[in-house]
């Protein structure tokens, strides 16, 4: 594309160095074009000017903050202001439904922006020992084919819980934001990005797209009955198989814990359904 300075940021150092080796690999010592930066976007500032960057792209930095309010507050009130005022785009690619980013993004308090949204096939890359990677398609017959084109996106949720359609396995969101213009010293209230990611979040967790359908109480009644599980059994009845390779048994138990911090009743190695269904 023509640009003389890439940055790369992720708060993971051994992944930053991993980049680097390869980049180092296929390019000379002084190549400068690509650089690698090591922070932490809710502790620390990109260490560049205000409206520096003409493009700015998420890799799904914005899917793993999403479980944080303060972490994605972090993160878009720091883009926008890396931004070039006049030009400046943030591109998201995101396995998240439209339906939630688009707010998130389009409604963001003081961002001057239009917000647009693509659908791009996804492209799989396989790492191969000897470190070649390979990249393909999901269809590779299917290479004549536009692979950025626009497409209502359908739920992964659309049976009741969180069962993948192939449109989610093969592809992803993009949402493109892109700055109007205007002063590039303004900088976005973080209180109030956080405040409005919370009531995005809610919003579409407790209305559009709840954890507790009808489909998953009435699978749950089914499964506890009037017993009590133990909580190995009940991380695998109450999360279906797609799921559960996003959510691991670490992760829920971390979730359970917080729950019954106001709960000391509850006991921790169980559940009843009545428990399963005030957790969800």
């Amino acid at each position: 594309l023509g640009y003389n300075q890439v940055v790369n940021i992720d708060m993971d150092g051994p992944t930053l160095e991993k980049m680097k080796q390869r980049w180092q690999q296929k390019h000379t010592k002084d190549d400068k074009r690509l650089e690698f930066c090591r922070l932490d976007l809710v502790q620390d500032e990109i260490p560049y000017p205000a409206g520096h960057f003409d493009v700015v792209i998420d890799k799904s930095t914005l899917d793993c903050t999403l479980c944080s309010d303060e972490a994605t507050a972090a993160l878009l009130c720091q883009v926008y202001r890396s931004l070039n005022a006049e030009h400046g785009v943030y591109i998201v690619i995101s396995f998240h439904h439209v339906n939630l980013l688009l707010p998130l993004l389009r409604d963001c308090p003081e961002a001057d922006w239009a917000v647009s949204h693509q659908v791009m096939r996804r492209e799989v890359e396989d790492v191969i020992r000897n470190g070649t990677t390979n990249s393909r398609t999901p269809q590779e017959q299917d290479t004549k084919e536009s692979t950025l084109t626009p497409r209502n996106d359908d739920s992964a949720w659309a049976s009741g819980s969180f069962q993948p359609t192939e449109g989610y396995r093969t592809t992803v969101n993009v949402m493109i934001c892109q700055r109007k213009g205007g002063d590039s010293g303004i900088v976005l209230d973080r209180n109030e990005v956080r405040h409005h990611v919370y009531t995005t979040n809610d919003i579409w967790f407790q209305s559009t797209n709840p954890m507790l359908t009808r489909t998953r109480h009435n699978d749950l009644k089914s499964a506890f009955g009037d017993e009590t599980l133990d909580i190995q059994t009940c991380y695998t009845v109450m999360f279906t198989e797609a799921e559960r390779e996003h959510l691991t048994f670490e992760h829920f138990m971390e979730d359970f814990d917080a729950f019954l911090e106001t709960r000391p009743n509850v006991k921790r190695d169980c559940m009843s359904f009545g428990t399963a269904v005030s957790f969800l």
